[in-house]
């Protein structure tokens, strides 16, 4: 009813305004909105695009699983052991499985974690990025792990990229979501400083042993993980004697 005021209304505003054809096309254009559906007519558009507003994938966990892991926290050295939690690499936090459900600990209040391999059952050994000196640059963000231990240990950190949506409609490239992508980055210590590794002549590091490691890593695939690890472990393990 209110409908049929409505436009009652605007046909007699029309008929002082317009000439005689500018009435009729007036009132063929209100009968066919108020007899089309809203949209029905959107497909004859060939310039019509879907919206689509960018969502953000990519994995921001450390690992894809909660793993058993012991927390030594700043707090007078608190342990906190057989919790099961995973690191959230974006916010610098630990997820916690709680009889309560998840919790969160801040990674600002721990000094080092050990968490258990759920499937390899081999322990991982974390330790806080702010407590290394890293050549007079403000303190690391985040957790760094241990993966040769001696006179120059080697250490691996996980960082997180943001890449933004760059879809181009008009020539329908690019990607229309945001993600997160990981980024792995070596650092070894030396002198008590540490360092990010180079990524090419690694064994120019090792000072008066460079010859004898370059002879080593001649065998080796330095750009594999299990590699690095063992011409850090030959370093350390003779350098010890």
């Amino acid at each position: 009813m209110k409908k049929s005021i409505c436009m009652s209304a605007l046909l007699a505003i029309s008929l002082n305004a317009f000439s005689q054809d500018d009435f009729l096309h007036t009132r063929y254009v209100l009968e066919r909105l108020s007899s089309t559906p809203v949209g029905s007519n959107s497909s004859s558009i060939p310039a019509l695009e879907i919206r689509h507003d960018p969502i953000t994938s990519g994995d921001i966990f450390l690992t894809p699983h909660f793993q058993q892991s012991t927390f030594t926290l700043y707090k007078s050295g608190q342990v906190k052991e057989s919790l099961y939690a995973k690191f959230d690499i974006k916010t610098n936090n630990f997820d916690v499985m709680t009889q309560q459900g998840i919790r969160v600990l801040s990674g600002d209040m721990v000094k080092s974690v050990v968490w258990i391999d759920s499937l390899a059952k081999v322990p991982h050994f974390l330790f806080n990025g702010k407590d290394f000196k890293f050549n007079s640059r403000p303190p690391l963000a985040g957790f760094l792990e241990l993966l040769s231990q001696g006179s120059m240990p080697l250490m691996k950190k996980v960082d997180l990229e943001f890449i933004p949506a760059n879809f181009n409609p008009a020539l329908n490239v690019g990607s229309k979501d945001h993600k997160y992508i990981k980024k792995i980055v070596y650092y070894y210590i030396e002198k008590g400083e540490i360092k990010k590794l180079p990524k090419k002549h690694i064994p120019s590091i090792f000072g008066s042993k460079q010859t004898e490691l370059e002879e080593f890593g001649k065998s080796l695939q330095l750009k594999k993980e299990s590699e690095l690890i063992k011409l850090f472990d030959y370093y350390n393990s003779t350098s010890a004697k």
